[in-house]
């Protein structure tokens, strides 16, 4: 059997960004009605007339939206029928994913005909949209972000994708530590919603070319050109084939104005490369029969532990296997579509979906840009001079140079400051690499407080 290993190593770029959520799935389907012919202004009378109806899932189950789009939902989420909506609800009550079908003249007028059916009074502004690489038959898929505050621990966004003259809206409506936890069913939903009879490209059967001269330099181009898209200064890219180094090089600069280039050799920060070497070190194992994809994480590592039992239970190591929504982890992303496409001659989608990926982290960017300001002079004014939390130890306040620091001990980043919808103040780690990680300016018993959150925990710095 033909053996292919690909290593890639990212040097990050200095902007600080933040990504899109997830950044990002038994009983008889349901009975699929006509699509409409033609754009409407409103539901199809078909949707309209539907009776509301709600099931509760034992087991990850094929279905489809009223329109006949196809989706697997996940087991112990419950799924409801109102008209042209079909709304699927995480087991923790509140977080739900709505796939409403609609005829619209454009992704506007389909997003605002989607909320009508599952929450019209719409609660939340939209803070930007952007186009997305079309795929999987569906057209002109646009992805609309809405803002929310820390404090409300939640992320909305919705995403309308057109198929012939019918419209999908996906709008995500997630508590974030139900979003977190449940990421893995709702990637199942997300991946596996296709058109009507659509049936996705498959390699399944087909014999892999040899990595010629031609096809590694197709390969070799495209990573260059994801590094210039996505301003990462310096890539280094390495490719073997049937245990053998078939191509070690690196692209760009070791450092920013400095005309040395990295090569096969060159040392980074380990970083998230510890991600792909991790899956690389799995696979192996899996390669060698020690275990497989589907075995439970704690039948090989007994000492693995989440926050509840029955989530413990039902990871597998194939759960395990992580990138990023960064620049890093878009490039691997789109590498293993590429590396697809050359080895088997399959459909070139890679690069139209790597340029539309850059424009809309570009675009995303630029929306958040203005809300941020730098320095934050005038918000600097309520923050205490020094902090502390009993998880993570001290947090001091520095000015350097006319810009706010927030200094750690073990690291140290320059802040800005953003108002959020609810009147709260965030101060923002900017610092590359950081990732706009926030702290929520508060109070409690009297004393000045900062919060900062993942989606499952909350830590509180409070004024010494």
């Amino acid at each position: 059997m033909r053996c292919l290993g690909i290593l890639l190593l990212a040097c990050g770029c200095g902007k600080a960004t933040t990504p899109a959520p997830a950044h990002p799935p038994t009983p008889a389907a349901t009975p699929v009605t006509a699509a409409p012919t033609a754009p409407a202004p409103t539901p199809t009378p078909s949707a309209a007339a539907a009776p509301e109806r709600t099931d509760v899932l034992t087991a990850d189950t094929p279905r489809t939206t009223v329109e006949g789009a196809t989706f697997i939902a996940p087991a112990g989420w419950s799924i409801t029928v109102r008209g042209p909506a079909t709304i699927l609800e995480a087991p923790e009550a509140g977080s739900r994913l709505a796939l409403v079908d609609v005829g619209a003249a454009n992704a506007d007028a389909a997003v605002d005909q989607a909320w009508a059916a599952y929450r019209p009074d719409r609660p939340w502004k939209l803070e930007h949209k952007g186009k997305r690489a079309d795929g999987d038959g569906w057209t002109d898929t646009t992805q609309y972000a809405y803002a929310t505050s820390p404090d409300e621990r939640r992320d909305v966004f919705a995403q309308a994708m057109r198929h012939d003259q019918t419209w999908t809206v996906a709008i995500y409506d997630m508590a974030r530590a139900v979003g977190e936890k449940r990421s893995s069913q709702l990637n199942m939903v997300f991946d596996g919603l296709l058109p009507e009879g659509y049936r996705r490209e498959s390699f399944a059967g087909r014999t892999a070319h040899r990595l010629d001269a031609a096809r590694l330099a197709e390969l070799t181009r495209f990573v260059d050109h994801a590094r210039e898209l996505f301003d990462v200064p310096a890539i280094s890219f390495g490719v073997l084939q049937d245990g053998k180094i078939v191509f070690g090089g690196g692209f760009g600069v070791r450092e920013l104005g400095k005309p040395d280039r990295p090569d096969a050799d060159t040392l980074y920060i380990i970083a998230s490369t510890t991600k792909a070497l991790t899956t690389l070190l799995l696979a192996k194992l899996v390669d060698e029969h020690r275990l497989t994809w589907d075995s439970p994480v704690i039948r090989v590592m007994p000492s693995f532990k989440l926050g509840d039992e029955a989530t413990t239970r039902s990871v597998l190591v194939k759960h395990l296997i992580l990138t990023n929504a960064q620049a890093d982890g878009i490039i691997r992303e789109l590498l293993r579509r590429k590396l697809l496409e050359v080895l088997f001659d399959g459909q070139p989608l890679a690069d139209a979906q790597l340029a539309a990926a850059a424009k809309e982290l570009r675009e995303q960017i630029a929306a958040d840009r203005p809300h941020l300001t730098v320095p934050p002079t005038d918000d600097a004014a309520r923050l205490a001079p020094r902090y502390t939390s009993a998880a993570l130890g001290d947090l001091d306040i520095a000015r350097d140079r006319g810009a706010v620091v927030f200094d750690f001990g073990e690291w140290r980043s320059p802040v800005a400051s953003r108002h959020n919808p609810d009147g709260s103040v965030s101060f923002v780690l900017i610092a590359p690499g950081l990732r706009m990680r926030e702290l929520v300016a508060g109070e409690r018993d009297g004393k000045r407080t900062l919060t900062i959150r993942d989606g499952q925990h909350e830590y509180v710095f409070v004024e010494r």
